[in-house]
């Protein structure tokens, strides 16, 4: 079954997908627009269309993707996406068995595989990343009495075989790692990675580019934070082609709030440029938990929480500056998503109540907007979603024309669930 919720119900939605994502009817025009809200949403309507954006979301009912005990990745990374042949994947795990789950664009039942392995050690922060038509890579962490092991393995044909794990890191290294993979201007497949050594208190990255994938074809790590003392941490990576953007969380002192830094490398990788304190970071202190895409214009998005509210900012020069950031709504861990059409996804832990730890009074928020960064109706509660409790980690992709949310069902062991939206123009 499919709910379509029109361009005047919300040309870029919210939603809070819970409880009323497994079977609650959807909003109609006049559910969205009760609350006074009609000339808001109208007008949002004419200005997407006008932008190239959705006009339109047809949403499935939600589905179990995997039973109890399940973990997804940080919001710093990628966990998966739509191949060019439609088919949806994504990965998780659960102590030592890590999967890459498959929804084929023909049938709606989900096929689970399992991921390379490097040693022994249990599965940390799994990460798929598409890096065009049917080439993907994956990188996750595995830990043992003695150390963390960094690996990334690569699959050209759907994920069906993997290369053997190429590792890239061990040591004391901090459970946030991040992935972002991409095709350069001279048309080669690449990846980076990031993480943060505990010992030193450094971030650092590795950048493979090629058709082969050992631990030779990985650049050297390359230290982003040099200069910084203090901790730095959870490292996110993203961009688009040549252009490379990390940012990480910098306590100078101890006990301290945190503020986010930025860097960034023009060149696929090969050089870095330390930008400082992020521009746009402006409730410092307390900025932590960057995620960033690039839009279909070439804009830079960088989503991250502070004071327990999450933000996203704009950069059109490669992240040199930023614009002053948008306050998308209470709580933590937001993820941005892009596509290729002019549309942006942010999903995050809604709350108002409770702690950071207290996953039962958390709802998942999902913004949809388009690249103007005009936030077209929300966030507010849709019908039934004060209900929607214990959504917690949640985790959007965006492709041309789907919007695909996967979140964590506290109330039921952590299971994984999933919905997808069809993307109407």
């Amino acid at each position: 079954m499919t709910r379509v919720v029109s361009a005047h119900a919300m040309c870029a939605l919210v939603l809070w997908v819970g409880q009323y994502g497994c079977g609650a009817s959807a909003t109609t025009v006049s559910d969205a627009t009760a609350d006074g809200q009609v000339a808001h949403v109208e007008d949002a309507a004419k200005a997407q269309t006008a932008n190239g954006g959705a006009q339109s979301v047809s949403w499935s009912d939600a589905s179990k993707v995997a039973e109890s005990g399940t973990k997804l990745g940080f919001t710093q990374t990628y966990v998966g996406g739509r191949d060019d042949r439609g088919n949806l994947h994504v990965v998780y795990w659960a102590g030592s068995t890590a999967t890459h789950a498959v929804l084929p664009s023909s049938s709606g039942t989900w096929q689970a595989f399992g991921m390379p392995r490097g040693g022994a050690g249990f599965y940390s922060n799994v990460s798929l990343g598409l890096v065009r038509g049917g080439t993907f890579v994956a990188h996750w962490a595995e830990v043992d009495a003695n150390a963390h092991v960094l690996y990334a393995s690569l699959s050209s044909d759907y994920g069906q075989t993997w290369s053997s794990p190429a590792e890239l890191g061990r040591g004391a290294i901090g459970w946030v790692t991040s992935l972002h993979t991409f095709v350069g201007s001279d048309g080669t497949s690449g990846a980076a990675v990031a993480w943060n050594d505990e010992t030193d208190k450094h971030v650092y990255v590795r950048r493979w580019r090629g058709a082969t994938m050992t631990t030779a074809d990985w650049s050297t790590a390359k230290q982003l934070s040099n200069g910084y003392a203090g901790a730095s941490l959870d490292c996110a990576v993203g961009g688009q082609g040549d252009l490379l953007a990390a940012s990480w969380e910098w306590e100078e002192t101890s006990g301290k709030p945190k503020k986010l830094m930025f860097g960034r490398s023009l060149d696929g990788g090969d050089t870095w440029q330390d930008i400082g304190t992020l521009p746009a970071s402006g409730v410092d202190p307390g900025s932590q938990d960057a995620s960033l895409a690039v839009d279909s214009e070439g804009s830079l998005w960088i989503a991250y929480q502070g004071l327990m509210k999450v933000y996203a900012a704009k950069s059109t020069d490669q992240g040199k500056t930023f614009q002053a950031p948008i306050e998308l709504g209470p709580g933590l861990f937001v993820k941005v998503a892009s596509n290729d059409r002019g549309d942006l996804a942010f999903a995050w832990e809604y709350f108002e109540e409770g702690g950071a730890k207290t996953n039962t009074t958390k709802r998942v928020g999902v913004s949809l907007v388009s690249s103007s960064g005009k936030i077209w109706s929300g966030p507010f509660s849709m019908p039934e979603s004060e209900a929607a409790f214990g959504m917690y980690y949640p985790y959007v992709m965006l492709s041309s024309d789907r919007v695909d949310v996967f979140w964590l069902d506290t109330n039921k062991g952590n299971e994984l669930y999933y919905r997808s939206g069809t993307l109407l123009r």
